[in-house]
């Protein structure tokens, strides 16, 4: 399992306690890299040096079992969590630009993270829709719950757009797409409506959990690489602050501008975080 460039199998499920101490003992010989010697695998790396990709690999195994160990208890053998987290190191590996100011670990805790998570919403199954799709089904399904109920009607296409961070083309997209997101009794997958989302905020499940957890760790990684105002905006746009989605209007009226002041604020917070985004292979997550 360790050589992930020759075994990416993921480990049996019924591995226990001690083939995890094997495992542990085993990623022991390898060292950890200076800044140095990252610097100089990662140069290799990027011309597709397989030798160099094993070694980042394997010299940072032991950042795939903390990141593991944080999805623990969940019902999925451990080794199992590390080996899709050790798929998605390697993948880091083959992806990561030396250039940026950013270590390496930085960089690949967000594909561990990743391919961890995926893993899970896979393996339970509650939805039968990709994963990506379900969670932006989720997304706006709620949103539009939530305006529904503090607006007392149906939010325009454009307000919840607005309030989703998706362009109004992108929305009438997934609405065509999967009308499902407009009625909370229309299917999502073979037994569940986008109503069962919604039937109990106040118990989440595992799926749901774990989505908003890996939203929650993306967003205040992206979020440091802005100045303190755009951080504001984006918090009380999007109820990072204290839940509440807040209108650009309102948004305006607390830092004392302009609605459309807070909207140029927002659209350059955006703009860098599409372009730093980008250069993490974090698209995914700014769309």
């Amino acid at each position: 399992m360790t050589d992930l460039l020759t075994k990416t199998e993921p480990a049996p499920v019924s591995a226990g306690e001690d083939d995890v101490r094997q495992y542990l003992s085993e990623i022991r010989r390898y060292p950890r890299l200076t800044p140095e010697q990252e610097r100089e695998l990662a140069k290799r790396c990027a011309e597709a040096d397989e030798e160099a990709i094993r070694q980042m690999v394997n010299s940072n195994l032991r950042l795939v079992v903390s990141v593991a160990k944080e999805y623990a208890g969940r019902g999925i053998p451990l080794l199992d969590l590390i080996q899709e987290g050790s798929i998605g190191l390697l993948v880091a590996a083959k992806k990561f630009d030396y250039t940026k100011e950013f270590r390496f670990s930085t960089y690949a805790t967000k594909w561990i993270r990743q391919g961890i998570t995926r893993y899970l919403l896979n393996h339970y199954q509650l939805i039968r829709v990709p994963v990506h799709t379900a969670e932006r089904i989720r997304k706006v399904a709620m949103m539009r719950a939530a305006m529904l109920q503090k607006n007392g009607e149906e939010p325009s296409q454009e307000e919840l757009a607005e309030a989703c961070g998706l362009s109004v083309s992108k929305l009438k997209q997934l609405i065509q797409l999967h009308p499902e997101i407009c009625s909370l009794d229309a299917p999502v997958g073979d037994d569940d409506t986008v109503g069962t989302f919604l039937e109990d905020v106040q118990a989440p499940q595992p799926y749901e959990t774990l989505v908003r957890e890996e939203l929650n760790q993306t967003m205040e990684l992206l979020l440091k690489m802005l100045n303190p105002r755009q951080q504001e905006v984006l918090r009380l746009h999007f109820g990072m602050t204290d839940g509440v989605c807040y209108s650009l209007e309102e948004i305006g009226k607390r830092l004392g501008v302009s609605k459309e002041r807070a909207r140029q604020i927002e659209c350059q917070a955006m703009d860098k975080l599409q372009k730093m985004g980008a250069s993490m292979g974090l698209e995914d997550y700014l769309e």
